[in-house]
């Protein structure tokens, strides 16, 4: 083990008292989605939602809107704007497989049949999970630490 597996893991317990003190509100889960037989929207395909409650529980605080008027976001909110979260710190993937690795959290690394965002719920959000993508120039990554910004794909 690494000095930085050593230190993630510290970190990651450190992380968690907050959540344990219930002073995050809001819930933060991993959603993987995928569709069988075949990609989403192809005819006869179902879509299937996993959503994995992350450990520990990262704070999520609201940073502002976008505008949700244009194209595909107006259909799905309805041309209500778009909610920003900043959620952090989330714990790095370390050598011994703990924490969460970025790429795995992009939008453009999914595939046609499956593909990853963050679901948020709690607070403001009300308890049904509302999903959210992870903005590619919004990540903040370092050795000890993850920091993204997520933006609002579905409806609240």
């Amino acid at each position: 083990m690494t000095l930085r597996d050593d230190l993630l893991a510290d970190l990651s317990a450190i992380r968690g008292i907050p959540a344990e003190l219930g002073l995050c509100d809001i819930a933060v889960y991993l959603r993987t989605e995928t569709s069988a037989p075949g990609a989403f929207g192809t005819a006869g395909a179902t879509t299937t939602a996993v959503d994995t409650l992350l450990d520990p529980q990262p704070r999520a605080r609201r940073v502002g809107d976008l505008a949700g008027f244009h194209g595909a976001d107006a259909a799905l909110t309805g041309g209500e704007a778009l909610a920003l979260y900043r959620v952090g710190p989330i714990t790095p993937r370390s050598l011994t497989g703990t924490g969460y690795d970025l790429a795995h959290l992009l939008p453009q690394n999914s595939t046609p049949s499956r593909r990853c965002c963050l679901a948020l719920s709690g607070a403001e959000l009300g308890a049904t999970k509302v999903a959210f993508e992870i903005l590619p120039d919004g990540a903040d990554l370092t050795a000890l630490h993850l920091y993204v910004t997520v933006r609002q794909i579905q409806a609240l």
